[in-house]
């Protein structure tokens, strides 16, 4: 009986252990992708983060139009101090539907002005198999 009660509770100590997923090499090199993107978005390099997104993004938007769209988002939060990681997501392209496959990254930003911004990265695996910015949200 005493053998049953200790497996039991091995088993019960066991079972509540968190597991840990292995991020895929996909998430991991889109989240590589958005962090450098943010970088340019923080430091208003806006010229720079419409250059370096997805081709998805600048065929919609010009450059001017980019820098006008982020600067009247940005300039009500004030300064960026911080930013974490929240989840990522891979979404791959449906079977027999043209598309890449993009990868939802969420981050939760504190700026001077505003804390807890949720803010939305969508990232897409382009034609040379680099993952680039293709989307971007501010909830806050």
């Amino acid at each position: 009986m005493k053998t049953l009660s200790a497996l039991i509770v091995a088993a019960t100590v066991f079972a509540a252990q968190p597991v840990i997923a292995q991020e895929s090499p996909a998430v991991a090199a889109a989240k590589v992708s958005a962090d450098a993107w943010l970088k340019r978005v923080d430091t208003a390099d806006y010229a720079g983060s419409w250059e370096t997104s997805a081709a998805s993004m600048r065929s919609e938007m010009s450059k001017s139009s980019w820098k006008m769209l982020i600067t009247a988002l940005h300039w009500p939060l004030g300064d960026f101090k911080s930013r974490k990681f929240k989840s990522a997501v891979l979404q791959k392209a449906p079977a027999g539907k043209p598309g890449p496959d993009q990868v939802i990254i969420d981050y939760v930003s504190q700026y001077e002005n505003k804390a807890d911004v949720k803010e939305t990265v969508t990232t897409t695996l382009e034609k040379d198999n680099s993952w680039k910015v293709s989307g971007f949200n501010i909830n806050g």
